[in-house]
């Protein structure tokens, strides 16, 4: 599918009736929860309230998909300008007012925060997210057996290399939860302004492109959740490896010292 194709249908997704329907009952979930009706499981509650108005608002996409087969997303967000110009001089003042955007967008804070988390991931040292970089790490950091002939300095420079990914690994989670925790005071400015802005919407479509950046705050909440996840498992899988390969280490250095088993000779 063409990228071309995935604008428009997520231009057409986000101005269908199940859509519109769907945001406007996930609007009351931010509101219970600023108003004290509910505490824990909000953002499951307005998951739950968007899925039953996008059933309501469902129909068969006859239309969209005539739309998607005939215009490219240029061609329909141009027509879809040119009905609103045209029939804005021909409508009352009730009417006009569902057309009016919404003065306040939180996407450039959403990225922002996205993006200082990614780098944070990114930055990742030793075995990383790569997966050719960690096979060959991991290959060569904790050996399945170590071989005859091993020293002891060997087996103490890899153990002091497994011991210092170890500690890169928690260096690494501890800094991304504390830009996580950083992102949380953000996050919740942008949530009152949005639910401040949505209360006050005068207007369908301020209210959907409030009910959006809601959804798309939301969205960002669960990815960085996410990506701190795969931060903390990181350093416990390695620390698990670590003391694995530390028995395997024992192992080695008890055969190297018993050798033979034939370290006295009677005369």
């Amino acid at each position: 599918m063409s990228e071309t194709s995935l604008k428009l249908r997520a231009l057409l997704f986000f101005y269908s009736n199940a859509n519109l329907v769907g945001c406007l009952f996930a609007l009351a979930g931010p509101a219970l929860l600023f108003t004290g009706v509910i505490e824990r499981g909000w953002l499951l509650i307005t998951i739950g309230l968007y899925a039953v108005g996008y059933l309501l608002g469902w129909r068969r996409p006859e239309i969209e998909r005539r739309i998607e087969n005939t215009l490219t997303v240029e061609q329909t967000v141009e027509q879809l300008d040119a009905i609103v110009r045209k029939a804005r001089p021909h409508l009352t003042e009730d009417m006009a007012k569902h057309l009016e955007k919404l003065g306040f967008s939180a996407l450039p804070e959403i990225e922002s925060s996205l993006k200082a988390i990614n780098d944070l991931m990114g930055k990742a040292k030793g075995i990383a997210f790569e997966i050719k970089a960690t096979e060959a790490a991991f290959k060569r950091l904790f050996p399945e057996q170590y071989a005859s002939t091993v020293t002891t300095s060997e087996l103490g420079r890899g153990a002091w290399e497994r011991w210092s990914e170890a500690m890169k690994a928690l260096e690494h989670t501890m800094t991304v939860q504390a830009q996580v925790v950083a992102n949380v005071d953000t996050d919740n400015s942008t949530l009152s302004r949005l639910v401040t802005e949505s209360q006050a919407a005068i207007g369908s479509l301020q209210a959907q492109q409030a009910s959006n950046q809601l959804i798309a705050l939301s969205a960002k909440q669960q990815l960085q959740t996410q990506e701190l996840m795969a931060a903390q498992y990181r350093a416990e899988a390695l620390e698990q490896a670590r003391q694995a390969q530390a028995q395997e280490q024992a192992r080695a250095q008890f055969k190297r010292f018993i050798g033979d088993g034939q370290a006295y000779t009677p005369n």
